[in-house]
């Protein structure tokens, strides 16, 4: 089923009002299984980043006849 979100974000319901910057520090582009390594940055300081964050990623997907 599609996304119900349009770009990869960073959430955080302890601080809803922190963006987050997503970078990509590592990737092995095997077709099947795929490893990537994220890192997320805050856009803002803050005292506290404790608590729960949800990291939702949008997939890319292609067609199996294309690298």
């Amino acid at each position: 089923h599609p996304a119900s979100f349009t770009s990869s974000m960073i959430m955080s319901a302890d601080h809803p009002g922190l963006t987050f910057s997503l970078r990509l520090i590592r990737s092995e582009p095997t077709y099947n299984q795929p490893v990537q390594q994220w890192s997320f940055m805050s856009d803002f300081a803050v005292r506290d980043y404790s608590g729960t964050y949800t990291v939702k990623l949008l997939p890319c997907t292609t067609p199996s006849h294309q690298e």
